[in-house]
């Protein structure tokens, strides 16, 4: 395998990203199948990034996505680098959104609101920091205004 720069663990010929690291048996399978189909193993993350989910990943090379996520979680820096792909597919999901609207034709608009909500809800699994659901609570002005002006009512009897 050619060697991968930047963030991704540096993978050669001679060196398997598992080499120094315990995998049951259907882990080094699945490891060996993801450097069969992409040659490095970690490109899964870009694919992650593009938008295929874990499960259509795992699907891809006949394996549980259940399977695929242990790995991930066993791989040195790969949850890290997981979170980094969503959150890069997130904003691939926001750029959907404004085509999505921009494209609605009349008529269209049930079906574009869903996609709509249903990207803008994902996008906010992915990347809560930045397009979760903010805070919500709920202020009653007239509420306020009556405790503040029966609070100075009671001050200005003496109470």
């Amino acid at each position: 395998m050619a060697k991968k720069t930047g963030k991704s663990l540096a993978v050669t010929r001679n060196q398997s990203p598992s080499s120094n690291i315990s995998l049951s048996p259907r882990e080094k399978t699945l490891l060996h199948l993801l450097e069969e189909k992409y040659g490095d193993p970690e490109l899964i993350f870009e694919k992650v990034a593009d938008g295929d989910s874990l499960k259509d990943i795992a699907r891809g090379l006949g394996a549980h996505v259940f399977l695929l996520h242990v790995l991930i979680s066993h791989m040195p820096g790969w949850r890290e680098k997981l979170e980094i792909a969503r959150k890069i597919a997130a904003d691939r999901l926001i750029e959907e959104v404004l085509d999505i609207a921009d494209r609605t034709q009349k008529g269209d608009e049930k079906v574009s609101q869903l996609q709509i909500e249903a990207r803008k809800w994902v996008a906010g699994v992915y990347d809560p920091e930045k397009y979760g659901k903010q805070a919500q609570f709920q202020v009653n002005i007239g509420e306020l205004h009556l405790n503040a002006v029966q609070g100075i009512e009671k001050m200005l009897k003496g109470g």
